[in-house]
């Protein structure tokens, strides 16, 4: 299956501005002003399971944020434009196993 590509602006009250990417596997949540999310679909359909910070799906991660920056950018989405570098490297994995984001101090992608 090829992979689905999502955006969310908001619910009318407060502006979002989260992309995504899925496929019958994995679904990764892009979320500039916030923490990351990763599922493994076939485990956790409900998606109630933030495996983000978990080392060993880092590679699971990083293979989603790269297509998904491919198709942003394809589509010329401008979050895709501006956050295209950030994206391709959403989370840093420090030695104890806590996460903070990704370079992201420019706040305007």
């Amino acid at each position: 299956m090829q992979g689905i590509v999502g955006s969310y602006y908001g619910d009318g009250t407060r502006l979002y501005t989260l992309r995504s990417y899925r496929d019958n596997w994995y679904k990764y949540v892009f979320d500039p002003y916030g923490e990351d999310e990763f599922y493994m679909l076939r485990d956790d359909p409900g998606e109630r399971r933030n495996l983000i910070r978990e080392q060993r799906v880092r590679p699971l991660v990083e293979q989603c944020a790269s297509k998904l920056v491919a198709e942003l950018e394809r589509l010329g989405d401008p979050l895709g434009r501006s956050c295209g570098p950030q994206l391709a490297r959403p989370t840093v994995w420090i030695a104890d196993n806590q996460l903070a984001p990704a370079e992201r101090t420019d706040k305007s992608c």
